[in-house]
């Protein structure tokens, strides 16, 4: 479970983004392309995969098809069947890779190649291979011919032995739509300079560097409300939820620190009820922090339940997820030395957008660690400007921040106040967080501040249940 933000973590589980006519950029690995309207970015916890995008049929909830960006190192060996050292590979010529290339599509099972052929995409040289085979895992396993799997994908050559893969996959019945999909996607699709990408990514993440830094020195001074902060969550402009969070200085793990909790109902109508809870603390250097994440949907015997557990110490992290139906997973991972400084603590990433309001600057990118992958995921924060919200009582001033992160093709918006109150967030999926007050929140959901109570005690009852 990815847990960027509060937003992310209540919001992002149970809904996706829907793509717009947006172009979705990757700096760090040189490309963008236009996802088509309609679709929807989805998650996908494989290393090498760089994005992905699936489109759904309304009526059956059947996947109509899948188009990904993977990053590939292709291998060529000699007539000897020795491996090319890496100074060889500039020489080559691209067809040079077309077995290698054809060994690894037809390592997948019953897979059969149906073409092959040299392009140029995005002026770039590339090897586009069309396919076809037995139904792919993440679509509904039929019998008849029409829902085989059909597979057509381009490697384009990004430097001597690299290439990026743009394949789509579907079932046979989709292939001629999954045809015409594909080619406008690469229409749209350009190819940049990496180096140029990494320049303005090390830029960014110097900045962050910096931000994290005055941080550490101000011992988190402005950067957590002790006050408890009320929101209104809404979806096509009908509010369906609420949550509180508020902070408290706090010394765990002998060290001081802030921690931070929040507590949200969500009633999507025709959905399961959703309960989240959040525990997180952070220390004053940022180096020490420890959270705890509960999720129920439904409840009853038909409850849903998923819990996370962290420690990051010494640049070290332990973590621990709990799922129904799903034995314990328990993970570590050290922190890499290029990561260390910029790596953002959950209590911390809850509410940077109110740092960076206060003291502008462009673009930022953080660090912050994803228990999906066991790994770390990006984000990247820019300073849009001021810009006036419209409220029920009237304009009010905000500076606006954008974030994107490394498997969100659409940003979520922050409009924060320039003493750095949270004002609203709307995520990619359109579901909005909205300022509010107590008796404001009360008169939409009369019971939540029992809800805080009953949401307490049963994140610690099913937490040690989830744990033995």
């Amino acid at each position: 479970m990815r847990t960027l933000t509060i937003l992310s973590t209540i919001l992002m589980t149970w809904t996706a983004a829907m793509c717009q006519d947006v172009r979705y950029t990757d700096d760090v690995n040189g490309f963008s392309l236009i996802p088509p309207v309609g679709s929807i970015q989805t998650r996908v916890d494989e290393a090498s995969v760089l994005a992905q995008w699936i489109k759904v049929d309304p009526k059956t909830g059947n996947t109509e098809w899948a188009f990904s960006v993977s990053r590939q190192v292709a291998e060529v060996r000699n007539t000897l069947g020795e491996k090319l050292k890496d100074s060889e590979y500039a020489a080559l010529k691209i067809s040079s890779f077309t077995e290698s290339i054809l060994s690894d599509v037809q390592n997948q099972p019953e897979v059969k190649v149906l073409s092959k052929q040299e392009q140029t995409i995005a002026a770039r040289q590339a090897i586009v291979v069309e396919c076809a085979g037995q139904v792919a895992a993440n679509l509904p396993a039929e019998k008849s011919a029409e829902n085989q799997r059909w597979m057509k994908q381009a490697w384009i050559r990004v430097t001597p032995r690299m290439f990026l893969t743009f394949k789509i996959v579907a079932r046979e019945k989709f292939k001629k739509r999954a045809q015409t999909v594909w080619q406008a996607i690469m229409d749209t699709l350009k190819i940049t300079d990496d180096k140029a990408g990494s320049v303005r990514q090390q830029e960014k993440a110097i900045n962050a560097e910096k931000i994290l830094d005055m941080v550490v020195k101000e011992k988190l001074l402005g950067m957590f409300s002790t006050a408890a902060q009320w929101f209104l969550i809404s979806r096509d402009n009908i509010v369906v939820g609420w949550l509180c969070m508020g902070a408290k200085p706090q010394i765990s793990l002998e060290t001081r620190g802030y921690e931070l909790r929040s507590y949200a109902e969500i009633r999507i109508p025709g959905q399961p009820v959703k309960l989240v809870y959040q525990q997180m603390f952070t220390s004053e250097d940022l180096k020490t922090e420890q959270w705890r994440l509960w999720m129920q949907s439904g409840d009853g015997a038909e409850a849903k339940l998923f819990a996370e557990d962290g420690l990051m110490q010494d640049n070290h992290i332990l973590c621990e997820t709990n799922a129904s139906g799903q034995s314990p997973n328990k993970q570590v991972m050290d922190l890499p030395t290029l990561a260390v400084n910029m790596y953002l603590p959950k209590a911390a990433g809850t509410v940077i957008a109110t740092r960076l309001a206060c003291v502008g600057g462009s673009g930022y990118i953080f660090a912050e660690y994803d228990s999906a992958r066991n790994n770390l995921a990006m984000r990247e924060l820019t300073v849009a400007g001021p810009e006036e919200l419209s409220t029920d009582t009237g304009p009010i001033k905000a500076v606006k921040i954008v974030e994107t992160s490394d498997r969100t093709a659409l940003p979520t918006l922050y409009w924060v106040s320039p003493e750095g109150k949270i004002l609203k967030i709307q995520n990619p999926a359109g579901m909005v967080m909205t300022s509010a007050s107590r008796e404001m929140v009360l008169q939409n959901f009369p019971n939540a501040t029992a809800m805080i109570d009953a949401i307490r005690n049963a994140s610690q009852k099913k937490w040690k249940e989830g744990n033995q």
